[in-house]
């Protein structure tokens, strides 16, 4: 009670919600409104200071000669005066919730006035304000005259009192509104205007798909409308969107790797926006689940590149199973373009040969790789698939990546005689095979071979013997990063940052903390504590191996670094935030970022952030800037001695240093794939994941 009812067609289906989001009601008006302008009947200028009583109530006219009158409805008598024009009446029913237009013109005393009512205006187009020929006006119902070119319309000898006046032309919605007609005046109602009507109105669909058992979003699932073949798939936080549906009745299809499907048929008025969110129950075979599947190496690749998966199989059942791991990549068209097994039968073997064997209760890891050759620049799904032994599929998952395009050439050399002595006068003939390494076309152009001459040990130190010689391969698996406290022991994330394991300046080893997931960064400060980055929290433990988790109030963190005691910088995603344990995260940057690969804080206090897009850019006084762009990303940065800024190439086998100019000087090379990097000791402690190396780098 109390509120203008609203209404809308709606198509329900069986089994799914369908989400109004917010309606907002209009409260029913118990007052009138009566409003207008007062001009002068001699040369049409507005008249300020005029006075208007109606209803009891007056009011006088503002300097651009408009009123208004709240008023009770009902019947009430106008007058309108102004010292030296003539006096103006008139009467009118006003309704409840109605606003009425009264815009009279006045005369000066002793001047004549028509012996007839008039009306005049002008037509506009709403958007471009030009003049519109052709509109039709009507009066209570009944045309009384059509605009010129310059818009202008005149209605002689109208009826004066009430009026409902309405103006329509083709291609514009028709406008109308209520106002007062003056007797034996010329009613001015200056300029009117029409809005263009939407044309070809389109609707859209949009939601958010989770996960049924734990409502987490899904990443990568596939949303189809097959009678329009529109396709679009989730982003990281399970959103999507799909718009230009020309059609009012169609079908939204879900699907996503590893899940049972959902559709529903969707009936709507076209211009609409329908959210469709749904929350996919897992379709996994009793007691085999992959509860943890991520792409070790990253989200955006290069073609050429490798991709490797790291994927977590449990075994919920009670007995042993043996299973084979296929992997299928599907494009973002829903493609298949390529499905092979991760472990062939070897030659003269058997399929046992090819299977594994994932024991009851116990969590199985096994690394699946995807070789990107020059596929198109395009989203992939990668879906790890195990089957039994018997060709069942008992689960599968998927995990998205981003191939960029790629402009690359490559090729080898080849050199005759292949050994010569330096400075020994002779000519080295060079043969080189030159071959498109990318995966876009390259148009005809002429290359130029440099031939450079390296010596045996130019460029910094780089002490393996140090710490990769006393770390064997039986004491680090797929470390993810590491760190070392003011004591010299070091710490590292071990087993794809599910353990914590030690190695004490003695040289001993110890596992401190275990039984975690998805540790992504490890920092050792100089209290003796070592802190564990994950998605959504902040693990710190102990000399003892005791820990306290801090729940960060965000998620997708993926790297972090040291401020102070207890304080952190944390990026992920668009967006840097600076933490300090045990209050609110302070959002520094949250707009301008694709996807921050990594930060590091100078000495000055400007912030480096390398994004996804091959900028590094500069955050100074809280304005983000760009300091320079790249040919490729940086995967990480270090703020050496905090005046060198270091960074990590997106190959993660090089370490350069990025200068003001923009410039670049290699530092280190040769890892196989660096997955952390600190400054230690006047150089840097280097995490090679391919390598299970930690090494030491000097400067």
């Amino acid at each position: 009670a109390g509120y203008l009812p609203v209404s809308a067609d709606l198509n329900l289906v069986a089994g799914r919600n369908l989400e109004l989001g917010n309606v907002h009601l209009e409260a029913v008006s118990t007052q009138a409104v009566l409003q207008g302008t007062v001009l002068s009947a001699e040369d049409g200028q507005v008249l300020p200071n005029v006075v208007v009583s109606a209803g009891g109530a007056s009011v006088n006219t503002d300097q651009s000669g408009f009123y208004r009158l709240t008023l009770a409805p009902g019947d009430v008598a106008i007058e309108v005066s102004l010292a030296g024009y003539q006096t103006v009446t008139a009467s009118a029913t006003l309704a409840a919730g109605s606003v009425s237009t009264f815009s009279p013109s006045l005369y000066l005393e002793g001047s004549q006035t028509p012996q007839q009512t008039h009306l005049t205006g002008r037509v506009l187009d709403l958007d471009s304000l030009q003049p519109l020929a052709g509109v039709v006006i009507s009066l209570n119902g009944v045309e009384v005259a059509t605009s010129n070119n310059e818009g202008v319309f005149v209605a002689q000898d109208v009826a004066a009192g009430a009026a409902t006046i309405t103006l329509t032309s083709a291609g514009y919605l028709t406008a109308s509104f209520n106002g007062m007609l003056q007797e034996n005046a010329t009613n001015q109602l200056g300029d009117l205007t029409l809005q263009q009507q939407a044309t070809n109105p389109l609707t859209s669909v949009m939601g958010l798909i989770r996960d049924a058992h734990d409502e987490a979003p899904i990443d990568g699932a596939e949303i189809r409308i097959p009678e329009l073949s529109l396709t679009a798939m989730t982003d990281d936080e399970g959103r999507f969107r799909i718009e230009g549906i020309s059609e009012t009745q169609f079908t939204v299809e879900i699907n996503a790797v590893g899940y049972f499907g959902a559709s529903s048929q969707v009936d709507v008025a076209l211009g609409t926006t329908v959210v469709a969110n749904a929350d996919l129950h897992r379709a996994a075979a009793t007691g085999i689940e992959i509860n943890e599947m991520r792409a070790a190496t990253g989200e955006v690749y290069e073609a050429y590149a490798e991709v490797e998966l790291d994927v977590g199989f449990l075994n919920t059942g009670n007995e042993a199973r043996d299973v084979r791991l296929f992997l299928k990549v599907v494009n973002s068209q829903g493609l298949v373009v390529e499905q092979y097994p991760v472990v062939s039968i070897p030659m003269g073997g058997t399929l046992a040969d090819a299977l594994m064997t994932l024991e009851p209760g116990v969590q199985t890891e096994a690394e699946v790789e995807w070789h990107i050759t020059d596929h198109a620049a395009d989203y992939y799904n990668l879906i790890v698939q195990a089957y039994s032994a018997e060709g069942q599929l008992l689960v599968e998952r998927g995990e998205l990546i981003q191939v960029r395009p790629t402009r690359r050439i490559g090729g080898h050399a080849g050199f005759s005689p292949p050994i010569t002595q330096l400075a020994g006068n002779r000519p080295v003939a060079i043969e080189a095979t030159i071959a498109n390494r990318g995966n876009t076309n390259l148009p005809p152009q002429q290359l130029t071979a440099r031939v450079a001459l390296k010596t045996k040990g130019f460029g910094p130190e780089r002490m393996d013997t140090s710490l990769a010689d006393l770390i064997s391969s039986d004491d680090m698996y797929r470390n993810y990063g590491a760190t070392l406290d003011e004591q010299g022991n070091l710490y590292y994330l071990n087993k794809s940052g599910t353990e914590i394991k030690k190695r004490a300046a003695d040289g001993s080893f110890s596992v401190l903390l275990s039984g975690f997931n998805n540790g992504r960064a490890i920092i050792a400060d100089n209290q003796g504590k070592v802190f564990v980055l994950t998605s959504n929290t902040i693990i710190e433990v102990n000399a003892n191996g005791d820990q306290t988790i801090h729940a960060l109030d965000f998620s997708g963190a993926s790297r972090f670094s040291l401020i102070d005691t207890n304080k952190f910088f944390v990026w992920g995603g668009t967006s840097l935030r600076r933490v300090e344990i045990g209050q609110p995260s302070e959002l520094i940057v949250q707009s301008g970022l694709s996807n921050a690969y990594a930060a590091a804080q100078m000495q000055n206090g400007d912030i480096y952030i390398a994004d996804s897009s091959n900028v590094v850019f500069i955050y100074r006084d809280t304005v983000l800037t760009q300091f320079h762009r790249y040919s490729t990303p940086f995967t990480r940065l270090v703020a050496f001695g905090g005046t060198r800024l270091l960074a990590v190439d997106y190959r993660k086998t090089s370490i350069y240093e990025l200068l003001a100019d923009g410039s670049t000087q290699l530092i280190a090379d040769g890892f196989g794939s660096i997955f952390d990097i600190k400054e230690r000791d006047g150089g840097l402690i280097v995490s090679d994941y391919s390598n299970h190396q930690i090494v030491q780098v000097g400067l």
